[in-house]
């Protein structure tokens, strides 16, 4: 379905992916008859095809021991993209004439069949028990898939498990298999325990004997498709840092709500870091509401919740209304203000806000409003657009009924002619779109580019960054690569957004159990310039357990440092000057962020004073007693 208006974070989309362990494979592994629990062993020492070590060029890194499983599974890769399976199968029970026919047949039909992309290894499995994880130096697996970059694969060609056991250190083949189940897939690519008992390597010596295996995916240097280039502009990959605190200083507002699903938004909450290092978490708006919109400063903000006629799961629906809800505190009090028609959002323009109601007619017949908010002049949009669209440091523009392209209010094209320019690079089913105008005043834009048409609606995400109508960057994901979503920008020139992460993608993140192996849309902080995530360490030190799972979306963010408000249950007042006979400039309740402006508290009147900012810009002095820092 076509999109209709972006109203919260932004999508860059890069590559998403989704991970889970599902059941054994489909297809049972092939396995000579007369092969024993090991094989048989190698009798030559040196193999035909070349071996790659664990510090050799191709091999990045190396998530297992001993390492030179990984340097072994470059070689297998080598082996089997060069057809040189006698050296694969040698020494092994299926080092015969026709079990080597066999399985070269297999081998072809499952990775090198078709021309679809190059033979890569993507991850080394280790055998696990019931026991625990088991030696992983005496059998292991080496996963090998044909799936270039960017392609789904749910929808391409199967993945070869290879299992080896080690007999007088060296590997022998003792087991082929084809992988085709999705979701058995998805977890060998992007790591965690596989559901199967014939991936591990190690052969079943008994009935039932079931030795599942975990996977860890290999990092191959150049495994992205950087070198391709955009209207003459090299393409960067992007990288993931490794997890970090959120910074001190940031209040971050977080939307929350199931992910994958197309219900609405069930809460949102507030997280930042105070000066000892503790995280606190408020929440700031319960219960389910459509959109939330923030002020630059995020002290100001509407939140709309639809009341009537509102469908299952949020699809709009004739005869849907709107409450609109105000708050001019960061999200601590709020105002009902109204009930309008249709289903409504109030969204920055610049620096105004604008009613976006959709009027829903019946059938596919949409009236799309837009009025000053509040006052209700009618705002008219270019002649033959559709939807709005506010982005991140812009004004509010305008889609034509095909996406392709963005209007200025004026009817003038946003991004010029660059989307005619860029042709065939576009997947015509989602168009240019920008995402957000930097203070550089340069703006970032995202894209699908097609792979290959005759594949399905695989493709690349791309991010651009265009001046003046003119592409001057261009980055995609190197391998497995995030999902990110612009969610703000603030006035230092740091992004905060959220990212769809695997293992795969994160140096250095903790997991409770191996089979987590993904975090739906982690908080991250995004550097464009540098073409880099980092992901942020809200909810704790594991990313890929349950704290971090559902809708996380960063939709505003607060500048501190801050003076959190906390009488007990009064308000606070903010004075003009260091006395108590100093006139107010407003009486703050609980939970309020005041912005600490610094400097020596000043003691006077037996009170100790505190500079602070208020949520409306004013200065003023409050008590240090009922302050948090």
């Amino acid at each position: 379905m076509k999109r209709f208006a972006v109203v919260l974070g932004l999508c860059i989309a890069l590559a998403m992916v989704v991970v889970a362990c599902g059941g054994g494979s489909k297809k049972p592994a092939a396995s000579p008859a007369d092969a024993g629990h090991a094989g048989k062993p190698v009798e030559t020492a040196a193999p035909a095809a070349p071996t790659t070590s664990p510090d050799a060029p191709g091999l990045a890194s190396c998530p297992v021991k001993p390492a030179t499983n990984c340097a072994f599974a470059l070689t297998v890769r080598d082996w089997v993209a060069a057809a040189g399976i006698d050296s694969l199968v040698k020494g092994s029970a299926w080092d015969t004439p026709e079990k080597t026919q066999g399985a070269r047949k297999l081998i072809d039909a499952a990775v090198r069949g078709g021309g679809l992309g190059s033979v890569e290894a993507v991850s080394v499995g280790c055998p696990v028990g019931a026991g625990g994880p088991l030696d992983c130096a005496a059998n292991f697996s080496v996963a090998l898939s044909a799936v270039p970059v960017g392609y789904q694969l749910t929808t391409t060609r199967n993945i070869l498990v290879l299992g080896f056991a080690v007999t007088n250190a060296k590997p022998v083949l003792t087991t082929l298999t084809t992988v085709s189940d999705p979701s058995l897939k998805q977890t060998i690519f992007a790591g965690g325990l596989a559901q199967g008992c014939d991936l591990s390597g190690k052969l079943p010596n008994a009935a039932n004997d079931c030795t599942r295996a975990t996977f860890s995916p290999l990092v191959i240097a150049g495994s992205g498709l950087a070198g391709a280039a955009v209207l003459g502009i090299p393409v960067r990959t992007w990288k993931v840092n490794a997890p970090a605190q959120l910074p001190q200083g940031v209040a971050l507002f977080v939307e929350k709500g199931c992910w994958g699903c197309e219900g609405y938004s069930t809460g949102l909450e507030r997280v930042y870091r105070d000066a000892a290092g503790t995280v606190h978490t408020d929440t700031v708006f319960s219960g389910a509401f459509l959109s939330v919109s923030f002020s630059a400063d995020a002290f100001e903000a509407y939140a709309t919740v639809c009341i009537d006629v509102c469908g299952p799961l949020g699809p709009p629906a004739t005869g849907s209304r709107t409450t609109i809800y105000h708050s001019v505190d960061g999200g601590i009090t709020w105002t009902a203000e109204g009930t309008v028609d249709g289903i409504a959002n109030v969204l920055l323009d610049g620096s105004h806000w604008v009613l976006y109601q959709y009027i829903f007619n019946g059938g596919d017949s949409v009236t799309y409003r837009f009025s000053e908010y509040p006052g209700g002049t009618a705002i008219v949009p270019p002649a033959g657009t559709g939807p709005g669209l506010a982005i991140p440091g812009s004004q509010m523009l305008f889609a034509d009924p095909t996406y392709a392209h963005y209007l200025n209010p004026d009817g003038s094209p946003f991004l010029g002619g660059l989307p005619g320019q860029l042709g065939d690079e576009l997947d015509v089913n989602y168009g240019l779109t920008p995402v957000a105008r930097l203070g550089s005043g340069d703006v970032a834009v995202r894209w699908q580019h097609p792979i290959d048409r005759s594949v399905g609606p695989s493709s690349v995400p791309r991010i651009g960054i265009v001046q003046n109508s003119t592409l001057m960057d261009v980055i995609e994901p190197a391998r497995v690569g995030p999902n990110v979503d612009i969610g703000v920008l603030l006035g230092d020139g740091r992004i905060f957004g959220n990212a769809d992460l695997a293992r795969i993608d994160v140096p250095r993140a903790k997991a409770v159990t191996p089979n987590d192996v993904v975090a739906p849309h982690l908080p991250v902080l995004i550097d464009l310039v540098a073409g880099e995530v980092t992901p942020l360490l809200l909810y704790g030190d594991y990313l890929f357990d349950g704290a971090y799972a559902g809708r996380n979306i960063v939709v505003a963010a607060q500048l501190g440092p801050f003076a959190r408000v906390n009488t007990g249950g009064d308000c606070l007042n903010v004075r003009r000057s260091t006395s108590t006979s100093s006139p107010t400039v407003g009486c703050f309740k609980d939970g309020i962020l005041l912005r600490w402006l610094g400097g020596n508290d000043l003691t006077a009147e037996g009170i100790s004073w505190v500079q602070v900012m208020t949520p409306d810009g004013n200065r003023g002095w409050a008590s240090a007693e009922f302050l948090q820092r």
